[in-house]
């Protein structure tokens, strides 16, 4: 006779729109997240999870001391370059694209 075995499955929830915005708005010390960095082309993801706190509407955090500004989707550092950063939350990273 075959023996049964219980297969533990990894449930993944997926966040709802509001949920994410949320989240993003949100953010706070410890929080996990990523910068998206895009111009000229391309398109690269690193690891954030760097947030002081939110002060006055601005993001801050280590990278971006100056603070990035809320455009009612995300946060958002122009650089005036042609580049832009935004925060994404780490799930939203494309596999294997963090750095």
């Amino acid at each position: 006779m075959a023996k049964k075995t219980k297969q533990n499955k990894a449930v993944s929830i997926a966040l709802t729109p509001e949920d994410r915005l949320k989240r993003l708005k949100n953010l706070k010390p410890g929080d996990k997240f990523a910068y998206k960095n895009t111009g000229y082309g391309l398109v690269s993801y690193e690891d954030g999870s760097d947030a002081i706190g939110v002060k006055k509407g601005r993001l801050f955090t280590d990278t971006f001391d100056h603070g990035m500004d809320w455009d009612g989707q995300n946060w958002k550092f122009n650089s005036g370059l042609g580049l832009v950063t935004t925060v994404v939350l780490t799930e939203d990273v494309p596999k294997g694209e963090l750095k």
